[in-house]
């Protein structure tokens, strides 16, 4: 039995600890990081004060600097 979607599948994302957590960096070089644009910026899906990252964007961005690497 096939199942058929009606819509396609939610956005997954990530708060900036969890993240800092995955890259195992601290707070301050975090958003060095994220002020340089060296990572990828926020979105706001939630509101204004909660920024978050889409998990799919992030995944690119460790995809191509593995590449570079």
């Amino acid at each position: 039995m096939q199942l058929n979607r009606t819509k396609p599948e939610a956005p997954v994302y990530i708060q900036g600890p969890r993240l800092r957590q995955r890259w195992g960096i601290s707070n301050s070089t975090f958003y060095e990081k994220l002020k340089a644009g060296v990572i990828p910026a926020p979105e706001y899906p939630f509101g204004p004060s909660k920024p978050y990252w889409r998990m799919e964007a992030i995944e690119r961005f460790e995809d191509a600097s593995k590449v570079g690497a």
